[in-house]
């Protein structure tokens, strides 16, 4: 069995990952590319404000793990939480 937080930490490397390949694969000029490179059409906002999203995904992942790993209980008094 895995610990929840240790594969929230691993997604959240992932998406810190694909965000920068997506935006220096995509970002980038077509000159040097080999012919296997294709050219998209994208509007430059929206594919910005995904890069920005995708990138903000690591850290909250992130924190949801180490609330995973630290939860929070309160103790009531009569025994129960």
């Amino acid at each position: 069995m895995t610990n929840p937080a240790s594969d929230l930490r691993d997604l959240a490397a992932w998406a810190g990952y694909c965000a920068e390949w997506i935006g220096e694969s995509v970002g980038a000029p077509n000159g040097g590319r080999t012919h296997a490179t294709r050219t998209i059409s994208f509007e430059a906002a929206t594919f910005d404000d995904f890069l920005i999203g995708l990138r903000r995904l690591g850290p909250e992942l992130d924190r949801l793990a180490q609330v995973v790993e630290r939860p929070r209980l309160r103790l009531v008094s009569g025994g129960r939480a």
